[in-house]
């Protein structure tokens, strides 16, 4: 029921998704009413500017697997849960359509502010900055990253693990703000980091947060 609350979060807007959850409760024996009343308690992110605003893809550690959690109970009881099947590739083309656009922007030299899922924490699993960054490595782009929060030494386990699988270059590739600038024709602001209000005026900006843009 936990899990079912937390990934309701990003389709609070949606009916059709509501009554599919229910549904799914209904089948493995939860009650709805006793659900929703429980997630309904939360005052501070059911509606919210945490959500409620444009961004990039979503990631980490919780929210993907929790979707793919209840995607497997939905099979398991024979429940079709066609929004749910759609949010994880919605995600991912995401992902792949900005990378797209940078290609297509003409830029080879790129800078990365951020890496690590939010601000805060170094947790690299699933982020979407991470497989943006492996996209554009793949295609052949000079990518320099920045991110205060991610210290290499200090990754560990399944964190290291998906860094591995996915961007084995990042010790190369990690460096500092000043650096990460000084070479690149373009920048991807991915998280709030000090500075990124001045970034040269000769950079084309890709604002994939809209950061920028925020008050």
């Amino acid at each position: 029921m936990r899990r079912d609350a937390r990934s309701t979060h990003p389709f609070i807007s949606s009916s059709s998704r509501q009554r599919r959850s229910s549904s799914m409760r209904r089948t493995l024996g939860a009650d709805p009413i006793t659900a929703m009343s429980i997630f309904v308690q939360d005052r501070i992110l059911n509606v919210s500017p945490a959500y409620l605003r444009p961004g990039f893809a979503f990631g980490g550690s919780c929210l993907p697997k929790d979707i793919r959690a209840l995607q497997a109970l939905a099979r398991g009881a024979g429940i079709a849960v066609p929004l749910l099947d759609s949010v994880l590739v919605s995600n991912t083309a995401r992902i792949a359509g900005i990378a797209a656009e940078i290609q297509a922007s003409g830029a080879r030299r790129v800078a990365l502010l951020g890496l690590s899922f939010k601000k805060g924490t170094d947790d690299l699993r699933e982020s979407p900055y991470l497989l943006l960054a492996e996209k554009l490595v793949a295609a052949g782009i000079e990518l320099r990253i920045h991110d205060p929060d991610v210290d290499l030494e200090r990754l560990l386990g399944v964190n290291q693990a998906f860094v591995a699988e996915h961007l084995p270059t990042l010790p190369a590739l990690l460096t500092t703000m000043t650096n990460a600038l000084a070479a690149a024709d373009a920048v991807i602001v991915c998280k709030r980091l000090a500075g990124i209000e001045h970034l040269p005026s000769t950079l084309r900006v890709f604002d994939i947060e809209y950061i920028l843009r925020r008050t």
